[in-house]
């Protein structure tokens, strides 16, 4: 049973941040990598957990309703997103509320733009500009530590301290 939830949850929540990318937001064109990125972190808040909830193709079909909303290239956003997907699954199972799921977020969003860069920069055969990108990057990851927040707030996991009092030791 809470894996179905878990499962509705994570369709719902990358359906609606895919919506929410959609939208005409009327940003600046320094800004146009940001909102894609939104899908991205809920990709990757599922998909790196102890058993992952999201298959391939929902990842890709999130990525083919980014391409189409956002008027791009078809596929680049499902490529992209796929990447990630990826890349998540190295080094599977990762706590995300842990610092060592913090670093393994930064990397992969790292990793993901630089790949959304040369696949940008390969579409238009010149080296793309890395200033969207950055903006991205940095969006993603403040995107990042929102949204974990909030999924961990919806599905009421909290933070586990240690109790001093339960330890052993001198």
């Amino acid at each position: 049973m809470r894996r179905g939830i878990h499962i509705f949850a994570a369709v719902c929540s990358t359906f609606l941040l895919t919506v929410l990318a959609s939208l005409p937001w009327d940003l600046p064109p320094t800004w146009r990598f940001l909102l894609p990125q939104l899908p991205f972190v809920s990709l990757y808040f599922w998909t790196a957990k102890d058993a992952p909830v999201l298959a391939p193709l929902l990842i890709f079909a999130a990525g083919l309703l980014m391409d189409v909303s956002s008027g791009g290239p078809l596929g680049f956003w499902s490529l992209a997103y796929l990447a990630g997907y990826g890349m998540c699954g190295i080094a599977w199972p990762i706590p995300g509320g842990s610092p060592k799921g913090v670093l393994h977020f930064t990397i992969t969003a790292v990793l993901l733009i630089a790949f959304e860069w040369g696949v940008t920069s390969l579409h238009y055969l010149t080296p793309a500009d890395l200033d969207p990108f950055l903006r991205a990057l940095i969006g993603a990851w403040l995107s990042f530590a929102v949204t974990r927040i909030v999924f961990a707030w919806l599905l009421g996991q909290r933070p586990q301290v240690p109790n001093a009092t339960l330890t052993r030791g001198r």
